[in-house]
């Protein structure tokens, strides 16, 4: 049926009666006018016995004939009439003549994908239980030969020996085949030679499922690159997209097609499209036939790529004929999403939206403008009244507004905390974002800045370790279990009893459904095509159309099937003893392979030749493929479940139905390797791609990464983990293809994907070893020379520079300085002092242009930057073992060897004054009996450049006045020794850190004591930042502590390794940042505050310092990355709230 409903059924009735009419001689002959089909068709409309009428005057003009009527492809009544009260009269029509007219037979076809939408009218349902269908089953071998060999015969032509059973055999028994040997005999005819057929020109065209693919890329490769593009858009009009089913052929009017008839032409001329013209209405065009949708991968594409636009265009349609045949009332028209939707796409894609639809959108939208100003006259009226009582309730509204906002802010990012602790990441980010938004949208200083940091901390927290995706759809109602990602790492088939749904990765959304009763496991074919199942027979599947190509019922329930490394193969695990090979193209069972019980598992090695099985008689069994002989037995204690060859082949991992052990063995050799072990019962195995890391599921709700060649554990995922108890070997986890993700089950109807490589949130910026130059000896021995053991950073962190000396262990002659970029890691340039000279301290001027270097002879020399030449240098009597920059850049405060500091003016070299504190030469003997270690002051100017600070090994600070020399405070409390300080950006506030193990918070102008912190005891260098004893960073950078640049936040390095951080206002922790591969030697916030950058000493053998950006707080970066990680959750997953499904719609990414 090539045209809708009534009015195939008119012009077939009418075309009818001229035959007979011309037949008979009849005088009728004549009817054959437009004018009466058009009213015909009216009639069958109105009337539904109009039908039966036109029928019995037909058979009454015929005298006693049988009428037969065929309707062909009946399905398109559904897919090609969207209205269900036209295609109910129809049906109606049909049934009323059937049973009301003698002499009268209906004979139609239907596809059997549409017999339930056929059954659930209930007239037509009573009709086919009346008259049942006859279903129509495959040809068989010999059928199959005669519909090739009989109509060649007719013509005397032949086909050569083999090729009507390579016809066949190419055929399979898949669906959809027979019209596919249709096209390939036809085009195979239009290459014949003189009366026969040949294997050669059956090659030529492809074969028989190639045929009409490879004709239609041929005429695709022939048309200019402009109507390539055109033909994209004329042929994904073409196909009705399938929702829940597979995608159809469309009729389309010469309108809808719009201007490209002239390609309609020339790809019907190529018989791809076939046009015909309707007799009432105009010409159509149409798809040749569905095996081109089904087999022409290139179509396939543009279908998935677009599946989105089409899907929403098709019911652009259904709701513009609702709102023709409301008689265009108003309230049919689109609104608010709906009409949203409709606006984005007529922007992105309003070339391919007809001219109807567009105005039938328009229409929406110039109501809902009508209706929005009138909403905005009646608002000004209502505010025009009520302005005067508000004004003053406004004021408190406003507050308490401000108020209510504020703690939002905090109950979400606190909600995020909980659920993120939970390992519920989606749910996590959703509230952070909330509360980022809320943040966002809100002037800044009317925020706590408590509430500000602990939301901008959580979302970055969030977003850098979000880990996990979730999958979710409405079809998995019980448990999953068994996940496999396809060869490409683009598809993720995840299955439980009933139904196997395919998901694509990138944007989570659910592909297809598949429905099969009873499936244990799912494994795809090598080249992603066939998904084989495994239940209560073996089932093989299109991936790409999502049809069952074969079933193969064998001896038993099966628990597992696993295709082969070159995919011409497949074994299955039954539930008797045996596994079984399979033949994958003809699905013959090759050989069965005989275990004393039940077979749980099987696994391939890489190369194909052994197969390794576990089953319940306590035994792991590798065979030879080629033959079916054992190669090696491995006894166990108990039922083996699970096994899994390494990619590698090198080693095989099995685990006990009930045990807690994952067994790995050397396949050469069968010795065991190791064992790693759980707290609950092993679930699933899984090697890594590279075959260095293993994964386990477990029943104690964890997933842990083992490292294979160590045995140690990696990483461990603790989640709302599920897992069938029942001891059948499923198979609940998976690696992707490029090692990057982990597939495993979590709640009732979910899978999760874990993101093992986002488990860190630092991004390193530099990388430096501590021992990075060498001297080699005659005996191939090395000797380290040199070392970085001392740096400073410009102020705004742009800049590090790095004091690399001769001697890695001590304070030996030779050093220079280099100049890093932090952004990049480069090196910039090296200061070059010679050979003679050893660097006791490094400082930054304040503009970042100056460079000035404390040396062991007493001179202090000061460098440009950007050259990289001296300037100038100053000499004093005694060595400077620490210098600070004022703020202005015009005093340098240098704290020299016996205790005096001294104040400089930069642009003369004049001693400015000598400020005396405690000499250190009077106080060895203390210093003796503290640690043994000598003792070197600090100094530090405070942002203003007013005020003084300096360190004293009495544990005491002391502040002195720059402009009178003298000593304003001393700030004592500490019960050890002081190494370092650091003023808040205001001047407020004076952080210090001493090896007793706390840092103190300060206030500067009353001297009090704000707050002490718990950090880590005796591992500071001299200026206060925790280091590896064995390392000799002891002048690495300030304190291990920061203020943000509104002064409000402090971030220190706690005595635990972890960074806090503390709000200073409402002296509260708000957060802490934790997982530091190593131990932190330093942090600086930036200086625009977004951005938290550590200096980290690695735990390895390398003992290489990091500098890292340790935490991002740039909001608007935070939430542009987070929807980004969540939109496709927000958008697919059915468990998300209406309200949220738009959360991230105003983020821009």
């Amino acid at each position: 049926m090539r045209n809708p409903g009534f009015e195939s059924l008119a012009i077939a009735l009418e075309e009818f009666r001229g035959i007979t009419a011309e037949f008979l001689h009849s005088s009728d002959a004549q009817i054959l006018q437009r004018r009466q089909e058009l009213e015909l068709e009216i009639d069958l409309k109105r009337d539904i016995s109009g039908l039966q009428k036109i029928i019995a005057d037909i058979l009454h003009t015929l005298s006693r004939t049988h009428l037969l009527l065929v309707i062909d492809q009946f399905e398109e009544v559904y897919t090609l009439c969207p209205n269900a009260q036209e295609r109910q009269i129809f049906i109606d029509s049909l049934l009323n003549a059937v049973n009301h007219t003698p002499w009268f037979t209906l004979l139609i076809t239907l596809r059997a994908d549409f017999l339930g939408k056929a059954m659930s009218y209930q007239p037509l349902g009573k009709a086919l239980q009346d008259y049942p269908p006859s279903l129509l089953v495959p040809m068989n071998r010999d059928e199959l030969e005669r519909a090739i060999i009989q109509p060649a015969t007719r013509f005397s032509v032949e086909l050569e020996e083999g090729l009507v059973n390579k016809l066949i055999d190419d055929v399979g028994s898949g669906e959809g085949s027979l019209p596919l040997q249709q096209f390939a005999l036809t085009q195979l005819w239009g290459k014949q030679r003189p009366g026969l057929l040949t294997h050669q020109a059956y090659t030529e065209i492809g074969g028989v499922t190639q045929a009409l693919k490879n004709h239609a890329d041929v005429v695709y490769a022939g048309l200019s690159e402009a109507q390539q593009k055109r033909a994209q858009r004329l042929f994904i009009q073409l196909v009705q997209p399938g929702e829940g089913t597979e995608d159809t052929r469309r009729l389309a009017t010469r309108d809808e097609v719009g201007d490209y008839w002239d390609l309609v032409t020339l790809l019907a001329n190529e018989r791809l499209l076939v046009t015909n013209r309707s007799e009432l209405v105009e010409d159509t065009v149409e798809v040749v036939h569905e095996a081109l949708i089904r087999n022409w991968g290139r179509l396939q594409g543009w279908m998935d790529d677009n599946r989105e636009f089409r899907v929403w265009q098709e019911r652009l349609k259904v709701a513009l004929q609702q709102w023709v045949e409301s008689g265009k009332d108003e309230g049919a028209l689109l609104r608010s999403a709906t009409l949203a939707v409709a606006e984005d796409w007529l922007q992105k894609r309003g070339e391919e939206v007809s001219k109807p639809q567009r105005w039938f959108i328009e229409k929406g939208v110039g109501l809902r403008e009508r209706e929005r100003k009138q909403k905005q006259r009646l608002r000004r009226g209502i505010i025009a009244g009520l302005v005067c009582g508000l004004v003053v309730i406004s004021g408190f509204a406003g507050v308490s507004e401000i108020r209510r906002t504020d703690a939002e802010i905090g109950r979400l990012s606190v909600t995020a905390e909980k659920y993120f602790a939970q390992n519920d990441h989606e749910a996590a980010l959703t509230e952070v974002i909330k509360a980022g938004k809320l943040l966002k949208n809100i002037w800044k200083p009317w925020i706590t800045s408590e509430n500000r940091m602990l939301a901008v901390s959580t979302l970055q927290q969030v977003v850098d370790e979000f880990p996990i995706k979730t999958l979710k759809g409405h079809g998995h109602t019980d448990e999953v279990n068994s996940v496999r990602f396809s060869p490409d790492g683009k598809i993720l088939a995840a299955s439980n009893d009933y139904t196997v749904k395919l998901w694509d990765i990138n944007t989570g959304k659910e592909i297809k459904t598949l429905r099969e009763p009873g499936v244990r496991s799912v494994s795809f074919s090598p080249d992603g095509r066939t998904l084989a199942f495994a239940g209560d027979g073996i089932t093989l599947w299109d991936t790409t159309t999502g049809r069952k190509i074969k079933t193969l019922m064998g001896n038993s329930v099966f628990n597992d099937v696993k295709f082969s490394p070159n995919g011409k193969t497949f074994a299955s695990a039954s539930h008797y003893p045996f596994v079984t090979i399979w033949d994958t193209t003809t699905g013959r069972k090759i050989r069965d392979l005989e275990h004393g019980h039940r077979v749980n598992q099987v696994s391939y090695s890489p190369d194909g030749k052994i197969l390794a099985s576990t089953s319940d008689d306590q035994k792991v069994t590798l065979w030879d493929t080629s033959n079916g002989r054992i190669l090696k037995t491995f006894e166990e204690e108990d039922q083996v479940v699970y096994v899994s060859f390494s990619p590698d082949g090198k080693i095989v991992a099995s685990a006990l139905s009930l045990g807690s052990q994952i067994t790995i063995r050397d396949v050469s050799t069968g010795k065991i390797l190791t064992f790693l072990n759980h707290s609950g019962h092993i679930m699933g195995i899984s090697f890594s791609p590279d075959s260095k890391t293993i994964a386990s599921a477990s029943s104690d709700n964890t997933i842990q990464l083992w490292d294979v060649n160590t045995g140690n554990v990696v990483s461990t995922l603790r989640s709302n983990i599920t897992w069938r108890t029942e001891s059948i070997a499923f198979s609940p986890i998976s690696f992707s293809p490029d090692g990057r993700t982990i597939a495993f089950p979590s709640d009732k109807n979910t899978v999760r994907l874990w993101n093992i490589k986002n488990t860190t949130r630092a991004k390193t910026i530099l990388h430096w070893k501590l021992y990075d130059i060498f001297t080699d000896h005659i005996d191939g021995t090395k000797t380290k020379i040199s070392s970085v053991r001392s740096f400073s950073f410009s102020s705004d962190n742009k800049i590090v520079a790095g004091i690399v000396y001769g001697n890695a262990y001590g304070f030996q002659p030779g050093g220079s300085v280099k100049l890093w970029n932090t952004s990049n890691g480069k090196e910039i340039r090296t200061l070059l002092l010679g050979d003679q000279v050893i660097i006791m301290a490094i400082s930054f001027s304040v503009d970042g242009k100056t460079i000035a270097l404390a040396l062991d002879d007493g001179t202090i020399t000061f460098w440009d930057v950007s050259t990289g030449e001296k300037i100038k240098t100053f000499k004093d009597y005694t060595i400077s073992v620490n210098i600070d920059f004022s703020s202005d850049n015009k005093t340098l405060a240098s704290a020299l060897s016996d205790g005096t500091i001294t104040l400089w003016d930069v642009n003369t070299g004049i001693k400015i004054k000598n400020l005396t504190g405690i000499k250190i030469k009077n106080l060895l003997a203390r210093a003796d009996s503290v640690d043994g270690n000598g003792f070197y002051p600090n100094v530090d100017f405070s942002p203003d450049g007013k005020i003084l600070a300096s360190t004293s090994l009495a544990g005491t600070v002391k502040l002195w006045n720059v402009d009178t020399g003298k000593e304003i405070k001393i700030l004592k409390s500490h019960a050890g020794r002081v190494f370092g300080f650091s003023f808040s950006p205001d001047g407020k506030i004076l952080a210090s850190a001493s090896d007793e193990g706390t840092m103190k918070l300060w206030n500067v102008n009353t001297g009090k004591e704000i707050k002490s912190l718990k950090i880590s005891p005796h591992d500071f260098g001299e200026s206060g930042v925790i280091f590896k004893p064995e390392s000799p960073l002891y002048d690495f950078g300030e304190s291990g502590v920061s203020f943000s640049p509104d002064s409000k936040t402090i971030a220190y390095v706690s005595w635990d390794n972890t960074v806090k951080l503390w709000d200073v206002d409402t002296r509260r922790e708000i957060k802490i940042l934790e997982d530091h591969a190593g131990s932190i030697l330093d942090i600086k916030f930036s200086a625009d505050g977004k951005t938290l950058v550590s200096y980290v000493s690695e735990d390895n053998e390398d003992n290489t310092v990091v500098l890292s950006v340790l935490s991002n707080f740039d909001l608007d970066n935070l939430l542009m990355r987070g929807c980004g990680l969540i939109q496709d959750y927000l958008e697919n997953n059915s468990d998300v709230r209406p309200e949220d499904r738009h959360l991230c719609d105003d983020i821009k990414r």
